[in-house]
């Protein structure tokens, strides 16, 4: 299997999972997983009638991929919910950043020195 050189259960090196920026072809796994996750966004579309994903995925072979079509699915179901949280995180600390900004901008320079600000 090309994709999988290196990788596979015959493969008598042994990769070190716990190395935390583990690099392949000049690229580090989460580089491969934001690749993944813009590909299967696109693929996406906005809408239910422009929904490519299912079509590409069937024509993936999954036998040479050496990963079944459940797991890559699997994950991306939880990538996206883990995507989700996060935006919503930054969207409240952005938020809240600018209510701060906001308060502190209508304080007096006095008020600011008191609060050493």
């Amino acid at each position: 299997m090309p994709c999988r050189d290196g990788w596979g259960p015959t493969d008598t090196r042994t990769r070190n999972l716990t190395t935390p920026r583990e690099n392949r072809h000049g690229m580090e796994l989460s580089d491969f997983e934001a690749v993944l996750c813009g590909l299967f966004t696109a693929l996406e579309g906005k809408d239910q009638i422009s929904d490519m994903l299912p079509l590409w995925l069937s024509n993936v072979d999954w036998k040479e991929a050496g990963v079944t079509r459940k797991k890559v699915e699997t994950w991306w179901k939880k990538h996206k919910a883990a995507d989700e949280t996060r935006l919503k995180l930054e969207a409240a600390l952005h938020r809240k950043a600018e209510l701060k900004a906001s308060a502190i901008s209508k304080l007096t320079v006095e008020e600011r020195e008191v609060l050493g600000i």
